[in-house]
């Protein structure tokens, strides 16, 4: 099953960057190669869990155009952070959560919402990008990022 990304601003978006656009920004990179090897299947895959990780950010508010935006290339080097660095499945971020604490145990709905940049999920460029479209960045001290988790 192919799967169909659509560009923003276009109605139904799931994307900021197309395939085709985001091999570009992602060929001159270092890990590039870690890109090229991906079917283009699993390239889309990729952008769109990219997107979606955008979309669940608390404070973001894309531009209406993505004319002199840096969100594309950010879009693609999400994927490229996700397919290098990622544990994570490409399953939908509100997937249950099951956790046991001692004798106790809990279910709950993963990511419903992002409120702050995590460092290791977002790299740099993209924390510098997605600040111009008002989210919220860790504390950066001398580049690196200090963040806490909390549930």
């Amino acid at each position: 099953m192919a799967i169909n990304v659509v560009v923003y601003p276009t109605a139904g978006a799931n994307s900021f960057v197309s395939v085709i656009d985001a091999d570009s920004y992602i060929e001159p990179l270092l890990n590039h190669g870690e890109w090229a090897i991906l079917s283009e299947e699993d390239k889309a895959r990729r952008l769109l869990y990219a997107y979606e990780r955008f979309t669940l950010l608390k404070d973001f508010v894309p531009p209406a155009d993505l004319v002199d935006s840096c969100l594309p290339e950010a879009n693609a080097r999400l994927a490229l952070h996700s397919e290098v660095y990622s544990t994570d499945s490409l399953e939908p971020t509100q997937q249950v959560r099951k956790e046991e604490f001692g004798p106790m145990q809990t279910e709950y709905f993963k990511n419903m919402a992002i409120d702050r940049l995590d460092v290791d999920e977002f790299p740099d460029v993209v924390v510098n990008c997605l600040a111009q479209y008002g989210v919220k960045s860790p504390n950066n001290i001398g580049g690196v990022g200090a963040f806490r988790r909390t549930r």
